[in-house]
């Protein structure tokens, strides 16, 4: 329950700086960089497709969700990096 942890933490002190899919957290840290880009020419290259596969592809890249919590951050950082689709207000 993302909004129970998020109200406890405002009530800790913490602000909610980022909450998103991990499918979009992981595409924005460039998880992609890990697929072969030249295909699949070997086991290792297959396996590590699957699973990026399954991180971003399947369920689990939508429904498991990456939250970042803060305290006095500055306005720079008010967009984290892996955070560009940021849905806080769904909390």
């Amino acid at each position: 329950d993302f909004t129970l942890c998020a109200e406890s933490a405002d009530q800790c002190g913490l602000s909610v700086a980022g909450f998103t899919t991990q499918a979009q957290f992981l595409l924005h840290q460039k998880i992609d960089q890990f697929i072969p880009q030249d295909g699949i020419n070997s086991l290792a290259d297959l396996n590590i497709t699957q699973q990026i596969k399954t991180l971003m592809m399947s369920d689990m890249g939508e429904n498991f969700k990456f939250m970042a919590l803060g305290k006095n951050l500055p306005p720079q950082l008010a967009s984290l990096p892996g955070f560009e689709h940021d849905q806080r207000y769904r909390l």
